[in-house]
């Protein structure tokens, strides 16, 4: 199950990633989603069709498969980039379906044209507000098919006719039902998927894209979350800067692209050190900030003592050389008291005061 949920929702971002601003992805998204419900929703009925053995039902549902096809290459003609092929296919595939069994099947009966009213509010989501002719002109020609099949009276096909009542007034009750519920449908999936991407960019504008690592706006606020947790729980709580020793050398003799390397394998180290419940974050170019709730200054001097050894042991691989790295600390004990910027200014005094002793070691400030 988890694979056809992953396989459909690949399906659907087909194309969508390749756009270059939030709202042709969605478009685009839009695309995709109508052509998976409404090539569903043609499939159900064409089951349903075959069910009853009544003869144009089943020849409608024969000439279908034709318009599933084109709803099912949608995603391909958008993965391609023919976004406006894609929609163009979309909208030709509903309409000339819909069509198609108007005329030779439903005529003004059963209700079938109500999904020329789904078809006209669909436009708006699919295309993009710049083309709002092409917007204005399918809108005008499902809302005219609307009308002409709501007031004129063109008849069904008599072979429909020898289904049982109740088969008829099934058939005329979920064309209203379904096209309604088709919106609902749409509509959920599509704020869903928005909410999806819209947590992921919420990730992304509180995370480091280098090193994968909280930024400093995470940071910050993961702080004072932790220092009102320390007020209400009682707790102490240590902070912790941290600093790449001669980072400016490395840079400026290996280049950025090693520079890179470099604050990519601290953090990895970083991480492996720390344990669940602890915050790392990169806070500035070479420099990451560790939040350490629930601990002494004792124990976080361990802890920081820890993490200076794993930067000193364990060599940055490069293509031809291991580079050798240290870092430089300071610890504090938070005062709960006092603002976080106060913690903040005293952990970076710390962190100078190793700097100015020698480089390469700890030094905690509290308690």
């Amino acid at each position: 199950m988890n694979s056809i949920r992953r396989t459909i929702k690949e399906w659907l971002h087909w194309g969508v990633e390749d756009q270059p601003d939030f709202t042709l992805k969605r478009k685009v998204l839009s695309v995709n989603l109508g052509a998976l419900l409404s090539a569903l929703s043609i499939l159900s009925y064409m089951f349903f069709y075959w069910l009853t053995m009544n003869p144009a039902l089943v020849n409608l549902a024969s000439l279908d498969v034709f318009f599933v096809a084109l709803l099912l290459g949608v995603p391909w003609l958008n993965q391609r980039g023919e976004n406006a092929a894609a929609r163009w296919i979309l909208v030709l595939a509903l309409m000339g379906s819909q069509l198609l069994a108007s005329l030779l099947v439903y005529g003004s009966f059963f209700n079938s044209y109500y999904y020329y009213l789904l078809f006209a509010m669909g436009t708006v989501v699919i295309f993009p507000i710049q083309s709002w002719l092409l917007i204005t002109s399918v809108f005008i020609s499902n809302l005219g098919l609307f009308l002409l099949f709501q007031y004129g009276n063109f008849e069904p096909d008599p072979v429909l006719l020898e289904l049982d009542s109740w088969i008829l007034q099934l058939l005329s009750a979920s064309y209203v039902a379904l096209s309604y519920l088709t919106v609902f449908i749409a509509v959920w999936l599509i704020e869903l998927m928005a909410k999806e991407s819209e947590e992921k960019l919420s990730r992304l504008s509180l995370t480091d894209p280098l090193t994968d690592l909280p930024n400093r706006r995470y940071f910050e606020s993961a702080l004072q979350q932790e220092i009102a947790k320390a007020q209400r729980n009682n707790t102490p709580l240590v902070l912790a800067l941290l600093d790449i020793d001669y980072f400016k050398k490395v840079n400026d003799k290996y280049g950025h692209d090693v520079g890179d390397e470099v604050l990519k394998h601290v953090a990895h180290h970083l991480r492996i050190v720390l344990r669940a419940g602890n915050t790392v974050a990169r806070v500035g170019g070479e420099e990451f900030a560790v939040i350490l709730p629930e601990m002494n200054l004792s124990a976080a001097a361990e802890v920081a003592e820890r993490m200076r050894q794993a930067i000193e042991f364990n060599e940055c691989p490069m293509k031809d050389i291991a580079l050798p790295l240290s870092i430089s600390i300071g610890v504090v004990a938070v005062d709960l008291k006092e603002l976080p910027e106060n913690a903040y200014k005293l952990a970076d005094d710390a962190l100078y005061a190793a700097k100015r002793g020698g480089r390469n070691r700890v030094i905690a400030f509290g308690e």
